[in-house]
């Protein structure tokens, strides 16, 4: 992969950070949801033979449980994978796609509900919370706590022989600037792949767990946008079912004069090119409010799709994130370092991902000036993952199958920094499924204790 270092974002607050192996656009989000809270909802499941295998180890879940977790998961979020299947544009893309033989284009599922109005609801951490979400909210049994503008600073460990536990986390209210302690039985970190290892780190379990921090991987990301050939427009009727050349007919009627066929209020394209063993890598065609997608006056944008191809990187114990003895973050926190170098494999996948999209976009259309095919840059994608790996030993994981830390008896990690094996795919959907397959586990801790 061919992308040029960039000083470190945090300027002279993160001196340790070398600019060739930094992932200088990888981003945190402090909020309940973490990358829920920004995500564009796309939520496919890993493929057996690529992201849940890989030099003949196995997905520590077993297939079933985790094909049933899935299940559960995708019915939390709303999965659909129909949602956008009469856009104009998105049928017009698809079936050029597949006139031209360019393998499995399909609906990108999607966690997203679309009412019979129209109206589009998009799947974000209110959709797993429901009710919970409302500070208002009591339930019938039990309690929930939801405490906004509070930052945990250090887990309690006790140790006893040779199992471990947490007997409590230190907490700060940021609002009142003042500590509160919180008890419980079982205690679960979901901060994302660079805060959960940070807050590991700074409780004292670097030498606890050798992996903690380690394998380290991330999505290279390509990306270009695609002003759709004239041939495509001109030839809708051969592209569209019934319904939807009914509705740019409908268009072209109430106006007379418009110079595209295509209805203001159509829907985006939402296509998926699953990864495949030889091809390990994700499309996923669009128009997407990304910060780097905006159309601005270059075009109309009903004519524009976003092209990004998500790539694999495998984990390597060397590439990692560490964490400063010296250097602080905004929160007080040690500063995180990345120590990020591609394989030989990676960088060779990663090539031939960047020629498989420009072949794609060269079937669509010109190049929307200033978006030509590019490498964005490193940890844009926001797929890090490995750096609190599930595994089957603690000398190269951090938690077992079911998400528990080796040797704590009530200590339980989530989110992407679990998925040992990198992945091409989006991560979200499987962060849930694992989640889930850890909820028995968490409540036989609570009712046990």
């Amino acid at each position: 992969m061919s992308v040029p270092a960039s000083p470190s974002p945090f300027g002279e607050a993160n001196p340790e950070q070398a600019a060739e192996t930094n992932l200088n656009a990888a981003k945190i989000a402090r909020a309940v949801g973490g990358e829920g809270t920004t995500w564009a909802c796309a939520v496919p499941q890993f493929v057996p033979h690529l992201e849940l295998t890989w030099q003949g180890q196995e997905y520590p879940i077993d297939a079933v449980a985790l094909e049933s977790q899935y299940k559960k998961a995708g019915d939390l979020l709303d999965r659909s994978f129909d949602a956008f299947k009469d856009s104009v544009r998105h049928q017009a893309v698809k079936n050029t796609l597949l006139a031209a033989g360019l393998r499995t284009v399909t609906e990108l599922p999607l966690a997203v509900r679309v009412a019979n109005d129209g109206k589009i609801t998009w799947a974000g951490s209110d959709t797993l919370l429901g009710p919970l979400s409302d500070p208002a909210f009591t339930p019938a049994t039990g309690s929930f706590t939801l405490l906004s503008q509070h930052q945990c600073t250090k887990l309690i460990i006790a140790t006893d022989k040779e199992r471990r536990r947490v007997s409590g986390v230190e907490v700060r209210d940021l609002i009142a600037d003042a500590p509160v302690d919180i008890v419980a039985k079982a205690y679960v970190v979901a901060g994302g792949a660079v805060l959960t290892p940070q807050l590991l780190s700074v409780s004292g379990l670097d030498d606890h767990l050798p992996a903690l921090g380690r394998y380290l991987t991330e999505s290279p990301l390509a990306f270009c946008q695609v002003v759709l050939k004239k041939e495509i427009i001109d030839g809708l009727a051969g592209l569209l079912t019934e319904d939807a050349l009914a509705r740019v007919r409908a268009h072209q009627q109430k106006n007379e004069n418009a110079p595209l066929p295509i209805p203001f209020d159509d829907a985006p394209p939402n296509l998926f090119i699953p990864p495949t063993t030889d091809k390990p890598w994700h499309a996923q065609i669009q128009r997407v409010a990304h910060s780097y997608g905006d159309s601005g006056a270059r075009a109309d944008d009903r004519v524009v799709v976003d092209l990004r191809w998500y790539g694999i990187c495998r984990p390597r114990k060397e590439n990692r994130v560490s964490f400063s003895p010296t250097a602080k973050d905004d929160h007080g926190m040690p500063q995180p370092v990345f120590h990020f170098t591609p394989g030989e494999e990676d960088n060779a996948n990663t090539q031939a991902m960047m020629e498989d999209m420009i072949q794609v976009a060269q079937v669509l259309g010109g190049y929307l000036p200033g978006s030509e095919p590019q490498w964005m840059a490193p940890g844009l994608a926001g797929h890090l993952a490995g750096t609190t790996r599930m595994g089957t030993d603690r000398q190269t994981s951090v938690v077992d199958s079911h998400s528990r830390v080796w040797d704590f008896d009530n200590l339980y990690l989530g989110g992407n920094g679990l998925h040992p094996f990198g992945n091409a795919s989006s991560p979200t959907l499987t962060s849930i499924a694992t989640a889930l397959h850890a909820a028995d586990t968490i409540t036989a801790t609570v009712q046990n204790t």
